[in-house]
């Protein structure tokens, strides 16, 4: 006889499905669209790193 309530998710399952469907969507994506992230991807690592100066020298 089964309990009524919740059932656990089994959150192991669920992050290995999550992780290859961002895997599949990354290799669907057009060149421009790789290009737009790793730009964004350095814009956004500049900024960090210009902070990070900033930081520093006060």
């Amino acid at each position: 006889m089964r309990k009524k309530g919740k059932v656990k998710p089994d959150w192991n399952k669920f992050h290995q499905w999550e992780k290859r469907y961002e895997i599949d969507r990354l290799r669907k994506l057009e060149p421009i669209e790789k290009i737009k992230i790793l730009d964004d991807l350095y814009k956004t690592v500049l900024k960090i790193r210009q902070s990070l100066k900033k930081m520093d020298s006060q």
